[in-house]
């Protein structure tokens, strides 16, 4: 109850707010006259239309420039817990790793890991460049760029829709 209250108030005080405002800016800016071709056209109260112009067009670059940006934080987000995942598995099992001497398998698994995922978005995203590139030869991971990220995120949600049915959902 108390939300849909909340919601109605919300919902009365900007219509109040978008009332008065339309009001204000329409008695301000008072009529446009444009002279074309030899006749003058007069817009009323342009500043309210070129306020609802500039809404509209706002809103749609932001829905063009924000879309594909949803999933890119998805992906984000989702490799970073894969990240955080594996770190805490490691140390979880760091003295069977050292034990075992089993640094060089877990230092090459967790490159695998991280790399395969970074690498092809840096390429894909367009920030490949010599300096880069160099870069990632230095660091010996160069070989994670031809990796398609494309059939990895298909396995990745493959994975997670097995998951899901497993647990039910």
């Amino acid at each position: 109850m108390d939300e849909c209250l909340s919601l109605g108030l919300g919902f009365l005080n900007a219509a109040v707010t978008l009332g008065s405002f339309v009001g204000i800016l329409w008695s301000i800016s008072g009529p446009l006259e444009i002279p074309l071709g030899g006749a003058t056209y007069v817009i009323y109260g342009y500043m309210v239309w070129v306020a609802i112009a500039y809404a509209i067009v706002g809103t749609w670059l932001t829905h063009k420039i924000g879309k594909p940006l949803i999933p890119l934080n998805f992906n984000q987000q989702r490799y970073e817990a894969d990240f955080r995942f594996n770190l805490v598995r490691f140390r979880e099992n760091s003295e069977g790793v050292a034990l075992y001497r089993g640094e060089e398998d877990e230092l090459r698994g967790f490159r695998s890991r991280l790399f395969t995922r970074i690498v092809p978005t840096i390429r894909e995203i367009g920030l490949w460049g010599p300096k880069i590139r160099a870069a990632y030869e230095d660091m010996g991971i160069i070989g994670f760029a031809d990796v398609d990220s494309e059939a990895l995120s298909r396995q990745d949600e493959q994975v997670a829709e097995e998951m899901d049915r497993l647990r039910g959902r």
